[in-house]
């Protein structure tokens, strides 16, 4: 039952996502899933992880489990039993990202020798949905990755939603149809390795643009840390990316008292922006909203208007009507 919602490759850990509304285990929850669709994340594991996590241990580790409680995981964040419901809580972790060899926190550190890893994770997991829920050519797919993305999930993942026979439940979370703005941070899988096949080194130097808009919070962690965002408010949904904001050197040391002071000279000057920003857009919609009113203002008054010349004929009709021949 468990190769049916759970699927483990060289690299990623495939399971169901929470925002189906419930944990499948059992026969019931398969048929559900094959006929309305479904939607799963799949989680990079790092190298140094792997050899702890219960779908790779080996057989000596099995017999004694004590023999790994020296390891990186030392239970704290992998389970022995898969079904636990520690399998579907993402959250803030105790366990030390590994620097070697390099962490994947999100698609900007995929590199070209990254694609035979891609390559094989997007035919592992096609074939897993086509031999487990029959989907195919007739029925569409979707495989992506968010940037940005929150700091409590900065491990490469990616999210997998797939039509049923009867439906597609999830289709609306893929097209992001209530949420239009946030297909500026949604990157196809396909779309990953076919750019990185042309520049190996693109996600690493691009400059990349995204509307945050309802996700402004994503970048939290950056503002806190910097005291001031490094997104700059543009109107509406938009946000810009203003290197400028956060004057900190790629050596990574700590800011000194003058690049605090530089940095939240910046954020008042980018408050007051988005200030007048806000301004104007109170102006435009009270200047709406008087026009508005004037036009029910118009309308009211013609209706009066009207009124007072047809009360008369209408009594004169009635006077007519009520006459003896």
């Amino acid at each position: 039952v468990l190769r049916r919602f759970v699927l483990a490759t060289e690299d990623f850990l495939v399971l169901p996502d929470p925002k189906m509304g419930f944990q499948p285990h059992d026969d019931d929850d398969f048929k559900r899933i094959q006929e309305k669709g479904g939607y799963f994340n799949a989680w990079w594991v790092h190298p140094a992880f792997r050899r702890e996590v219960w779908w790779r241990r080996d057989v000596a580790t099995e017999r004694n489990p004590s023999s790994s409680s020296d390891g990186l995981l030392s239970g704290l964040d992998c389970s022995a039993e898969p079904w636990h419901a520690s399998s579907f809580v993402h959250t803030w972790s105790k366990v030390q990202k590994p620097t070697e060899p390099r962490y994947l926190c999100c698609l900007r550190d995929l590199r070209s020798e990254d694609l035979d890893m891609l390559q094989s994770f997007q035919a592992a997991v096609l074939e897993f949905l086509k031999t487990q829920y029959g989907v195919g050519e007739d029925r569409e797919a979707w495989i992506f990755a968010h940037y940005p993305s929150s700091a409590r999930y900065s491990t490469l993942h990616f999210h997998i939603i797939f039509a049923g026979s009867q439906e597609s439940q999830f289709e609306a979370y893929a097209k992001k149809v209530e949420r239009p703005h946030q297909l500026s941070r949604q990157f196809p899988l396909s779309y990953l390795i076919e750019t990185l096949h042309e520049e190996p080194r693109h996600f690493e130097e691009c400059t990349m643009e995204y509307y945050l808009g309802d996700k402004a919070d994503l970048m939290d962690p950056i503002s806190a840390h910097f005291g001031c965002s490094p997104h700059r408010y543009m109107q509406e949904f938009t946000f810009h990316w203003d290197p400028g904001a956060v004057a900190v050197t790629d050596a990574g040391p700590s800011p000194t008292d003058d690049q605090t002071a530089l940095c939240k000279d910046k954020s008042i000057v980018r408050q007051l922006g988005e200030l007048q920003l806000a301004t104007e857009s109170l102006r435009q919609i009270l200047a709406q909203l008087s026009v508005d009113v004037k036009e029910m203002t118009r309308t009211q008054h013609l209706k009066e208007s009207r009124s007072r010349k047809v009360a008369p004929i209408e009594l004169l009709c009635l006077l007519f009507q009520n006459t003896p021949a």
